[in-house]
C-alpha cells in the first residue's frame, strides 16, 4: 500500500511516476487481498452462502496467475544473466533463445535460422539473418555483455554476404562512462565483401579508442553494428561474436 501511495503520489508531484511499478504494486495488493479472502474467517458465511466452493477455487486461481505474473520477468532475466555469464567469452552465437534478450535492433529485422550449406565456412549451426532497412542508422545493438572482457587480446565476429559488391558496416563498443559524444568509444569502419568475412579487433584498440580517455574495459556497456544513410535494403549474416586469448 505504501508503495502504491508513494506512485500516486509522483504522478501528481514533480517527480517522474513509474507506470509499472504502479500497476506491480497494484498487482500486489489485490493478490494479497483476493487470497487472504479465501482464508479470512470473517468471510465463512459469504463463502458458504454460495451454491458450490467453485467461486473460492477460482480466486485462488486467478490470484495464483497474477503471482506468477510478478515473478516470471525477473526469474526470466535471472535465467538470461546466468546463460550470459556461463558461456562468455562467447558474446553471442545465437544458439539459445538467452541471446535474444540482449539483441535489440533499429530499422532492422532479425532471423535466427539454420546456416546454409552454401554458407561455406560460416560457424555453428545458427546465425542471423539481418535484414537492414533504408534509414539513418539500421542494425543492432547487443546490450549488457558480459561487462569484464580483461585479460582478453580480440574481439571477433563472422559476417556472410551474398550480395555481389562491397558494403560498409560501422561497428561501435561502449562502455558505462561513455558520454554520447562519438570520440568517446570505439569506432571502426568495416567493409564487407562478398562471402565470409572473419572480423578481428584487437581490444587494446577498443582500450584506446576514446580521445580524453582509455575505455573501462571492466565494463563494457554495449556492442552496435549497423549501416548508415542506406537508401536501399540490404541482408546480411551475422554469427559467433565472441572474445579471443
Amino acid at each position: 500500500m505504501i508503495g502504491l501511495f508513494s506512485e500516486a503520489i509522483q504522478i501528481l508531484g514533480p517527480r517522474d511516476a513509474d507506470l509499472g511499478d504502479f500497476l506491480r504494486d497494484l498487482a500486489g495488493i489485490l493478490l494479497f487481498l483476493g487470497f487472504y479472502a479465501t482464508f479470512d474467517r470473517g468471510l465463512k458465511y459469504f463463502w458458504e452462502s454460495m451454491s458450490s466452493g467453485a467461486y473460492k477455487i477460482i480466486l485462488r486461481i486467478v490470484t495464483l496467475l497474477i503471482f506468477l505474473s510478478l515473478i516470471s520477468p525477473p526469474v526470466i532475466w535471472s535465467l538470461a544473466y546466468l546463460e550470459r555469464n556461463d558461456k562468455f567469452p562467447v558474446i553471442c552465437d545465437f544458439e539459445s533463445y538467452w541471446d535474444r534478450m540482449f539483441i535489440r535492433t533499429q530499422q532492422a529485422e532479425m532471423e535466427i535460422m539454420q546456416v546454409p550449406d552454401t554458407m561455406d565456412g560460416m560457424g555453428d549451426d545458427m546465425a542471423a539473418r539481418i535484414t537492414f532497412k533504408p534509414g539513418e542508422y539500421p542494425g543492432l545493438e547487443i546490450i549488457e555483455p558480459y561487462p569484464d572482457w580483461r585479460g582478453y587480446g580480440y574481439f571477433q565476429f563472422e559476417v556472410f554476404s551474398e550480395l555481389d559488391s562491397l558494403v560498409n558496416l560501422a561497428l561501435v563498443i561502449k562502455d558505462t562512462h561513455h558520454n554520447n559524444e562519438y570520440y568517446d568509444r570505439f569506432n571502426r569502419r568495416l567493409v564487407i565483401k562478398p562471402g565470409l568475412n572473419k572480423i578481428k579487433i584487437p581490444l587494446d584498440e577498443v582500450k584506446n579508442a576514446p580521445r580524453n580517455r582509455q575505455t573501462d574495459m571492466k565494463n563494457i556497456a554495449s556492442v552496435l553494428i549497423f549501416m548508415y544513410n542506406i537508401s536501399r535494403e540490404y541482408v546480411l549474416y551475422l554469427d559467433d561474436l565472441e572474445l579471443e586469448q
